[in-house]
């Protein structure tokens, strides 16, 4: 894995490159309060198979510039089409998880290169109650530490309600969202105002009217697992509108959860990630 920081019309952009370049590639865009070190797993296994895969921070989150103000999902695949365009790729298969799904649904509407586009556990219609339930992962944003290894030792607890186990993939990402703010002190890198309002946005989510410009192929994953010790995420049923609104739409289930999806090796995922590249031409 390599890290790189590239600036795209005039932002910067903190980027992980798996494999090597080829003419075709795949980009990962991540979560709402994640960062690109959420998309190490798939990328890694995607990467063993031949492919070339790259995830970049979102702006406002870990290295990228700060967002525009106000945040929101139009913004966000603006980004992602200009990254698209200053690949020297031929076809670019998005790859969105969470947040990075309602990204990548409006990205593909906005650039031909986009082949196809894999859903993971994003796009779907999502409720106030849907977002409550991401409160583990929005509470770390406004707190203090006086250290970074206060800091992982603080989330440690909200990635375990999540079931979680802590391992390699969680602790480069935690890593990575932690910086310094001040007096000797450091907290979470991400914009907590910018974030709130990129979740509004996803509830608010235009479906017919994105999805109604989609022409490449979509791979849904759906996570049907129990977060902790509660229901997944989201109800499969939240998922209608991709159901209605995309013609050429493939579908898998996972027993992982929202979370243990990506922050987890999971090589049957995984593998329909890597015969739905093929499907695209990847």
């Amino acid at each position: 894995m390599k890290t790189s920081q590239h600036t795209v019309g005039g932002k910067k952009f903190f980027m992980l490159e798996w494999g090597d370049p080829k003419p075709n590639t795949i980009l990962g865009i991540h979560g709402l309060t994640a960062n690109s070190y959420y998309m190490a797993a798939v990328s890694e296994f995607l990467a063993s198979r031949g492919y070339h895969v790259l995830a970049y921070d979102v702006r406002g989150r870990g290295e990228s510039s700060p967002a525009d103000k106000p945040s929101g999902m139009r913004m966000h695949a603006r980004d992602a089409s200009e990254i698209i365009d200053a690949l020297p790729a031929k076809k670019v298969l998005l790859m969105g998880y969470s947040m990075g799904g309602y990204i990548s649904g409006v990205a593909a509407g906005l650039n031909s290169k986009v082949a196809g586009v894999i859903l993971f556990d994003g796009g779907g219609a999502c409720t106030g109650e849907d977002a409550a339930k991401l409160a583990p992962a929005l509470s770390r944003m406004d707190k203090v530490f006086s250290s970074p290894e206060e800091y992982i030792e603080a989330v440690k607890p909200n990635y375990a309600s999540l079931g979680l186990a802590w391992n390699r993939f969680i602790a480069a990402a935690a890593a990575h969202e932690v910086g310094p703010c001040g007096g000797g002190k450091c907290k979470y890198k991400g914009e907590a105002e910018r974030i709130r309002e990129d979740l509004l946005d996803i509830t608010e989510y235009k479906h017919a009217e994105v999805y109604g410009l989609v022409k490449c192929p979509v791979l849904l994953v759906y996570a049907a697992g129990a977060m902790g010790k509660g229901a997944p995420l989201y109800a499969e049923s939240a998922y209608a509108p991709v159901r209605e609104l995309l013609p050429d739409l493939h579908f898998y289930r996972t027993g992982a959860n929202h979370f243990t999806m990506m922050l987890e090796e999971q090589p049957e995922l995984n593998g329909q990630a890597d015969a739905f590249a093929k499907t695209c031409g990847i």
